[in-house]
């Protein structure tokens, strides 16, 4: 039953990742400007990662957005103390503008992946063993 139930969950997760690669890459892609960029470090089981803390803001049809994004993509960790003031690219969702993202999006299509593939391996191995 577990492994059933898990495999519907991961399945409902892909889902959700595939809504937010579609929504951001048929959106607005734009420029917004760093306000502030923080470098920190995060325990990941026993070892540490380096994050970023970015808050940008940006401008589209005449309002102005302003988000906080972590990322640990290495183009942001390595140079926090230098993004004050830089531009940034963005994609943000064409409906709702203040849903964007500076991250990779990359990154939504590889969780798709792998969530896709971790529903259907375990509801077939929940299927396996209630037969």
């Amino acid at each position: 039953m577990v492994p059933l139930m898990f495999g519907i969950i991961a399945l409902i997760w892909a889902g959700i990742n595939l809504r937010k690669f579609l929504l951001f890459t048929n959106g607005i892609k734009t420029k917004g400007i760093v306000i502030k960029a923080i470098s920190k470090e995060q325990r990941v089981g026993k070892g540490r990662e380096m994050i970023a803390e970015i808050t940008y803001k940006y401008i589209i049809e005449g309002q102005e957005y302003e988000n906080i994004e972590i990322s640990n993509e290495s183009r942001h960790t390595f140079k926090t103390h230098t993004m004050e003031g830089e531009p940034i690219s963005l994609m943000v969702w064409r409906n709702k503008h203040e849903k964007s993202t500076c991250l990779s999006v990359k990154n939504y299509k590889t969780a798709l992946i792998a969530f896709v593939l971790m529903g259907i391996i375990s509801i077939l191995i929940g299927i396996a063993i209630f037969k």
